[in-house]
This record gives structure tokens, sequence and C-alpha cells, in this order.
């Protein structure tokens, strides 16, 4: 059954195989400047608002069905070519627009007999890309 995806990682629960996150946390925030007055308070000026993040956890391993090094290998091209990917969480598209990967931290645990990796923790945060910046970046690429 499929959970959700990111880009083309699909979170998915069933009798064969469990590729799924926890933790999951969106944080969104605004920007205010301040303004000195002298002889008065500050007075502060609401300027925008901040890109969203996302962060999430994933245990990879293929004692549950997962093939570690390929799902490894899309979360590292997508974060070094800085690809836009749609967030969805059950029917539900998180974010207005697109993310991008900012940071992505890997703790290899479980490593085979033929050297080959079998579990992996993986720390991912997303950042959400704008409208205007998709149109003024697009490539064919990172779409």
């Amino acid at each position: 059954m499929k959970v959700g995806s990111l880009g083309k990682v699909v979170f998915t629960v069933s009798t064969n195989k469990v590729e799924t996150f926890s933790g999951l946390k969106i944080s969104s925030s605004a920007s205010y400047g301040s303004h000195k007055r002298h002889g008065g308070n500050e007075i502060i000026e609401f300027t925008g608002n901040d890109a969203d993040t996302v962060s999430f956890n994933m245990t990879l391993s293929q004692i549950l069905g997962v093939k570690v090094a390929e799902e490894l290998d899309k979360l590292k091209k997508y974060k070094k070519t800085g690809k836009t990917l749609k967030l969805v969480i059950g029917k539900r598209v998180i974010g207005n627009y697109r993310w991008v990967i900012t940071k992505l931290n890997v703790t290899e645990e479980i490593y085979g007999k033929k050297s080959e990796l079998i579990t992996a923790g993986v720390a991912i945060t997303l950042k959400a890309v704008s409208y205007t910046h998709l149109r003024a970046h697009e490539t064919k690429a990172n779409l």
C-alpha cells in the first residue's frame, strides 16, 4: 500500500516491503524587520514569510524489502542536482509547490558479508521552492 512519495522515492507498506518515514515535522516562519526609534520603543514590521521546511527520518533495510543502495543513490542525486520534488503523504500534496533536499544525513548501520549495505538510517530536510523560483530556474533536468 502506497503511503506517499518524495519524487520517485515511494513510501510503502506491504507484506513484502516497508519503506516509510517517521518524525515528520513541518515548519513555517515569518520574517520581521525592526526599526529603532529615538526615545521610543522599537517598531517591528512584517517583511514576508520564510520558506517552509520539512524534516523526517527513514530506515532503509534490505530485511524490510528495500533496495538500500538504490534508494540512497536517488536521494543523493536529488540533493546534488537540486531537483525539485513533489512531497505526497496519503492523498495530500504537502506545500503549494515543490521541495528541494537541503540536508541529507545517512547513518550506515549494518553491512552484509559481501560488504553490501543492509540497513541505513536517513534524516532528510527539505525546503519549499517558490513558484517564481521554479519559473526562473526551470530546466528539464530539475522538474
